[in-house]
């Protein structure tokens, strides 16, 4: 194709506050509009803001007080120095090419992930559901707590967390910070105060905080993150946060509060400028690091209200905004959300990324409307070129969004990859992505049908000499593994095992030691049961083998009374890093999977997983057995129960049950566990029996059947038995 022109950006430096005249380069045409900025008063309490107007001015906002909870003192230096050979993960799906994959896993094998010999070994309890992906970084020197490798959770209840990610004893965090402030009227936004068009919106089902997950500088020792907060009762404010990775302070000029304006007649807009909504605005993808910025990007709550899709683009030192991106100045729409995942950002700092449904004029001469539209963009947010579908018409009808999931740069190649609702993989050349064809989509490189429904869980991929693997796994369908084949896709692989109907399929990383064979693992989370769309739902990890997916080596539900981790954490990534494999939850907790010893029941040598009370002297020999009486009532009829509470959750591995030996009496009693239920026995006399081993706060014992002619069973005494 011939060469195609660049929509450049319009670098504002040093303009004054107020009635700065535009570049000559900078027409009300254009939907970029970069900004300087500078801080001053606005609303919400002191602190700096900043935001881009339509003269190329800054309207300085300002931020609320933050209550933290930190363990330790403030300190403005970075993270120390990480072990060499130990693995990061700082931001989305591993890496900016959004490869999912890390090649440097040494300890996890397709040998040693079975149930015998990998499962849960510790839970971090948290404030609030977690949507953000857990992300890891070794060898941090947390001041008056030594050097941890650390994972950092956010929550949708607007707290950061810092957890030791290796010890399954260092329960507590190392420290955790709130951005809420109730007794100033700093609260979390709540799910009923968006996505009206939806009625009561549910695709999101309790608070709405920090949404999207966070990004590491690990050189700054510096953690970004955005938080949604309401304030003034009805007010909704976005804030980037700058945070110490040592402490969860906020590091000088942060937070700053999000705020931006473009020119354009589309929607919203007064006086041919449109303003950012952040009631409206979703900040759905993860924040990106690149080019000395920090990406932000933005979709809708349900397609609700004169919403746009938005990248704001801010100094990663200074937090003052560099650069606004609007995907839709004269039209409506065209979210950017990817499902989660973050901008992709290539060699040379260009940066990619999927729209969804909205207006999209590319292909007429001057059009600055890309709704369902593959972009690439400079760093500065300029558009490069970008590839849309040629039935974009039915894709915008249907809602059947382009940008459902994020875009893959294929390592070594000049190829990206990107789908979404319509269940198609479009494989593009980034050097010319190939605009847009009213017949076909034939000027591209391919495009593949994987699903016959959406596609929301972002591709992966593993680099082998024999080439490259990539899998994808859809709605209604099965985990499916592709060969590039010079340039073209041809399937290779799919598992037995098929997603529940309904919403979003399996969200995947992968991990190997580099080509290794019998190291490649593809990880998948998705529900367990029903469709996640408007519903929280339970859900699994599995693990299959990267080489042939039709192996399933491990999943959580093979032993779920150890291993089960509740409520699916919709669209989050499991996290591979050091042996440990990360799992954010909606059941409010982080877990944590990794290699053990479940020979007894003793795990991993030190107690079973999230629970105390286990006495262990060694890897898992000797466990020291202790017992527990419980007073019982003095008898019992059919359907009467009483409760043993164990004071905390143990290891629970039988009970001794003494009823009346002198008369004969016989009966039948069933002992329930926290889980799994344990079944019926009969009991006569002194009966001791072995439940579990399992993990158990409460022993529920229930007269099934039987008693003598009085119709009942005179009890002794009633003992468990537990670790």
């Amino acid at each position: 194709m011939a060469e195609r022109p660049v929509l450049t950006a319009c670098l504002v430096v040093g303009c004054a506050l107020a009635g700065a005249a535009l570049l000559p380069s900078c027409g009300n045409d254009k939907a970029v509009f970069p900004t300087s900025s500078s801080t001053g008063a606005g609303r919400g309490g002191a602190g700096g803001a900043s935001g881009a107007t339509g003269t190329g001015g800054v309207v300085a906002t300002s931020s609320s007080t933050v209550t933290a909870s930190s363990t330790s003192a403030s300190s403005s230096t970075g993270s120390g120095a990480a072990p060499a050979g130990t693995v990061r993960v700082l931001t989305s799906h591993n890496d900016n090419a959004r490869t999912g994959a890390n090649l440097q896993e040494t300890q996890l094998t397709t040998s040693n992930v079975s149930v015998s010999t990998f499962g849960l070994i510790f839970k971090r309890p948290v404030d609030g559901e977690i949507y953000a992906q857990p992300l890891v970084l070794p060898g941090v020197s947390i001041p008056g707590q030594g050097v941890h490798d650390v994972v950092f959770v956010a929550t949708m209840n607007d707290s950061v967390y810092a957890f030791d990610a290796a010890d399954p004893a260092a329960d507590k965090p190392l420290w955790s910070v709130s951005f809420l402030d109730p007794a100033n009227g700093v609260t979390p936004v709540d799910h009923t105060d968006v996505g009206w068009a939806c009625g009561t919106y549910m695709d999101i089902s309790g608070h709405i905080g920090i949404l999207s997950t966070p990004v590491i500088d690990e050189a700054a020792g510096t953690i970004y993150v955005v938080a949604k907060t309401k304030e003034n009762v009805t007010d909704q404010v976005y804030r980037l946060h700058a945070l110490d990775l040592t402490t969860g302070a906020e590091r000088p000029g942060s937070p700053v509060v999000l705020s931006a304006q473009v020119p354009g007649e589309g929607d919203g807009s007064q006086g041919g400028m449109i303003a950012f909504d952040p009631v409206v605005e979703n900040q759905r993808p993860a924040i990106t690091l690149a080019n000395g910025l920090v990406y932000i990007a933005f979709s809708a709550y349900c397609d609700t209200g004169l919403y746009h899709g938005w990248v704001l683009g801010y100094d990663a030192k200074t937090l003052a905004q560099q650069v606004v991106f609007n995907d839709t100045p004269g039209g409506e729409a065209g979210g950017i959300w990817m499902s989660g995942q973050g901008l992709s950002i290539d060699e040379v700092g260009d940066v990619y990324l999927l729209t969804g449904n909205g207006t999209f004029d590319g292909n007429i001469a001057g059009g600055t409307n890309f709704g369902s539209t593959f972009l690439k963009l400079s760093p500065d947010l300029g558009v490069i070129d970008w590839f849309t579908p040629y039935n974009v018409e039915e894709l915008n009808e249907g809602d059947l969004d382009l940008g459902s999931s994020g875009a893959l740069l294929v390592p070594g190649t000049s190829l990206a990859i990107g789908g979404g609702k319509g269940g198609y993989l479009y494989v593009l050349d980034r050097g010319d992505l190939g605009h847009w064809n009213s017949a076909d989509d034939s000027q591209i490189v391919q495009s593949i049908q994987v699903t016959n429904a959406h596609i929301h869980g972002s591709p992966i991929v593993w680099d082998l000499p024999t080439g490259k693997l990539v899998y994808v796994w859809g709605e209604y369908g099965h985990l499916n593994g592709y060969q590039l084949m010079g340039t073209q896709l041809q399937q290779v692989g799919q598992s037995a095992v098929v997603a529940p109907d309904g919403m979003p399929g399996g969200m995947l990383s992968l991990s190997a030691n580099g080509t290794t064979p019998g190291t490649g693992i593809v990880w998948a989370t998705h529900p367990l049961t029903g469709d996640a769309n408007q519903a929280v739902r339970p859900g699994i990890l599995q693990a299959f083998d990267a080489a042939d997916l039709t192996k399933v080596l491990w999943d959580s539900q093979q032993n779920a009374g150890r291993d089960d981790f509740g409520n699916f954490g919709k669209f989050a990534p499991p996290t591979v890093a050091n042996g440990k494999v990360y799992l954010a939850t909606f059941s409010n907790q982080l877990a944590v999977y990794g290699l053990a010893d479940y020979s007894g029941p003793c795990y991993n040598g030190v107690q079973d997983p999230g629970e105390t009370g286990v006495d262990c002297g060694g890897p898992c020999s000797p466990c020291t057995l202790h017992t527990t009486t419980c007073a019982p009532p003095a008898a019992m009829t059919v359907g009467d129960s009483f409760l043993c509470d164990l004071g905390t959750t143990r290891t629970v591995t039988g009970v001794a049950l003494s009823v009346g030996c002198t008369d004969g009496e016989t009966g039948t009693f069933k002992f329930a566990l926290d889980q799994p239920p344990a079944p019926t026995f009969p009991v006569t006399c002194n009966s001791t029996f072995v439940v579990g081993p399992a993990p158990s706060r409460y022993v529920t014992t229930t007269m099934e059947s039987g008693g003598g002619a009085d119709n009942h069973i005179s009890v002794q005494s009633f003992t468990v038995t537990h670790y």
